[in-house]
């Protein structure tokens, strides 16, 4: 840890926690390389002092009026840290040897990677208890209101990782070519003084759709447990999940839609106990497609508890917003296309008249993406077996692209790169 100091030049703040930066966020303090202003905790505050992470941050807008590209149906990285120097917009980011900051610390560290300026809020990795990036369809800050963000997408695991993907769905154009978007994240109760942050930035929808958003609503608790802020056996059970939500806002003085609770160490969450999926939420759309009847969703995962580790020939992978298709044709063939009036085929796994029929598409345990025949003979495969840390997805993304990624979202292989390299510390 002296080390890190000494290479880095400054002395950290104990009080460091956690948030996104990105320069087109508000409160970046940028006359300050080693800002924490971001990251400070909003708990027991009036409206106006936590509201956009405060007046200071209000003041304090986006340098240059930078405005931070979201592709509708893609991903985007985020980089959280407890300070601004162990960030792109600071010093550079910083990981364990041998090591990705898209990785989890291994061994385990309350503090990103064991290195960098953190408070996780998580004494154990299976204490993370998720984060989100919401939207509000409206161009100028001094607009905004609670009610008017709504969560796109969650990762459950979050805030593990010192650069952490974020799944977007396929919004629509922003008004004016902006919109206004935060960053929200509260940690488990188990971790220390309950309190939520929130990190406001410029954004634009590019690759635009044509969806609609419905009106959002406050979460609610809808595991079937009641809010652990009632007696445990005291009602309001559900399993009712409200499909569009707004932010959790918690734990201050005015204008919370989250209950404060009776008793301390209640904190509501961004996981499925209050509704959240993780990864983009395409549930908030109202203008949402049927399915096609073959299709298995989005994804393949290693592990088929969290859905279907494979398919076979006639099954289809369909991206989100039905844009594109993968198909296990009945000659062997995968065949990845677009869907329309008449389908065009982007890409094509060179497999036709390989082996026997039927035909099954498999994400292994191993990270490798495998296409096997009858006999199990593989006949097309990814080639990415041992690489990264399990467990692992493939994923078909409505901005025709085909990935496997592990656990950390690091990606591996897609269609259009081949194998790709993982880049460590």
């Amino acid at each position: 840890m002296k080390l890190v100091l000494l290479i880095f030049g400054f002395v950290l703040c104990a009080q460091a926690h956690m948030s996104i930066y990105v320069p087109s966020m508000w409160g970046s303090e940028p006359d300050n390389i080693n800002s924490n202003w971001a990251v400070i905790p909003l708990e027991n505050l009036d409206f106006v002092d936590w509201w956009w992470h405060g007046t200071k941050s209000v003041t304090d807008p986006p340098v240059n009026d930078a405005v931070t590209e979201l592709v509708a149906g893609g991903t985007i990285d985020f980089e959280i840290t407890g300070n601004k120097a162990f960030t792109s917009m600071g010093r550079g980011l910083c990981c364990q040897s041998g090591h990705t900051p898209r990785n989890i610390p291994e061994p385990w560290s309350n503090g990103m990677n064991g290195l960098c300026s953190a408070n996780i809020h998580a004494q154990h990795y299976d204490d993370v208890a998720g984060c989100a990036l919401a939207i509000a369809y409206k161009s100028e800050q001094s607009d905004v209101q609670p009610e008017d963000f709504v969560i796109m997408s969650v990762v459950h695991d979050c805030i593990a990782r010192q650069l952490q993907t974020f799944d977007i769905p396929a919004l629509p154009a922003c008004p004016n070519g902006k919109c206004i978007c935060s960053w929200f994240w509260i940690h488990n109760s188990t971790g220390g003084t309950d309190q939520m942050y929130m990190t406001a930035f410029q954004c634009n929808i590019t690759n635009a759709s044509k969806r609609q958003i419905g009106k959002p609503v406050a979460p609610v608790r809808c595991d079937g447990n009641p809010p652990c802020y009632l007696y445990p056996n005291w009602g309001n059970k559900t399993t009712t999940c409200p499909q569009v939500l707004n932010p959790m806002y918690w734990a201050n003085n005015e204008r919370n839609n989250m209950e404060n609770p009776t008793n301390a160490q209640c904190a509501p969450t961004y996981n499925t106990y209050y509704g959240f999926p993780d990864g983009a939420q395409h549930q908030i759309f109202t203008n949402s497609p049927a399915p096609p009847p073959a299709s298995f969703g989005d994804t393949l995962f290693s592990v088929s508890a969290q859905g279907p580790s494979a398919i076979s020939s006639t099954a289809l992978l369909v991206s989100p917003s039905q844009q594109s298709q993968l198909v296990v044709q009945g000659d062997g063939n995968l065949v990845f296309e677009t869907i329309g009036q008449v389908n065009k085929t982007i890409w094509t796994s060179g497999s036709a008249g390989k082996g026997s029929g039927p035909y099954t598409l498999t994400m292994q345990n191993d990270g490798d993406l495998v296409l096997s025949d009858s006999k199990s003979e593989t006949i097309w495969t990814s080639g990415t077996a041992g690489l990264g840390y399990g467990p692992y997805r493939f994923k078909i993304r409505d901005i025709n692209q085909l990935l496997v990624v592990d656990r950390d979202s690091t990606p591996l292989w897609s269609y259009d790169k081949g194998l790709i390299p993982i880049v460590t510390c």
